[in-house]
């Protein structure tokens, strides 16, 4: 399934608000709560709190918000890769 436009802008603005320290503090208080706040599907949040880059990737994030999420949830630039690398293609 293609993630649609709005998905994919939800997504990655919900990335953008966690670069900004109080939207960061804000989503490891209470990572449901603050996901809430997006339009995306309850499947796509889940592998956010999961921290699925795969799955995130798929869905429409920018490499570059998604690697600097990735780096504030204490994800190693390797683990970042491999789970990149390790897509098969649909």
């Amino acid at each position: 399934m293609q993630p649609t436009v709005t998905t994919r802008f939800q997504l990655n603005q919900f990335f953008a608000d966690t670069q900004k320290a109080e939207g960061l503090a804000a989503y490891r208080a209470d990572p449901k709560t603050y996901l809430a706040r997006y339009a995306l599907e309850p499947e796509l949040r889940a592998s956010i709190e999961r921290k699925d880059i795969a799955a995130m990737y798929r869905a429409g994030a920018n490499p570059y918000l998604l690697r600097f999420f990735c780096v504030n949830m204490g994800v190693s630039e390797p683990d970042y890769l491999s789970a990149l690398h390790g897509m098969k293609e649909d």
